[in-house]
């Protein structure tokens, strides 16, 4: 996900089995990346949220794929 906002205080929040929070101090004109972890174990879900560095948040990038497009089969 990608999108602007004004610089200040906000805060990213995900919900599965837990509810995971972070924080940011948002500056004009730097980009931030943010990696959520999911877990999965004997039928719950827990997410975390991390802030990576710009190295990193490029290097997780470079190593995403876009959706796949399938076409509806006819019977």
């Amino acid at each position: 996900m990608c999108w602007e906002r004004e610089p200040g205080e906000m805060f990213l929040h995900d919900k599965a089995e837990n509810n995971s929070k972070l924080m940011l101090n948002v500056e004009a004109g730097k980009v931030y990346y943010i990696l959520q972890r999911m877990h999965m174990a004997y039928g719950w879900a827990r997410t975390t949220l991390e802030e990576l560095s710009e190295q990193d948040g490029l290097k997780y990038l470079k190593e995403c794929t876009g959706p796949k497009v399938t076409s509806a089969q006819k019977d």
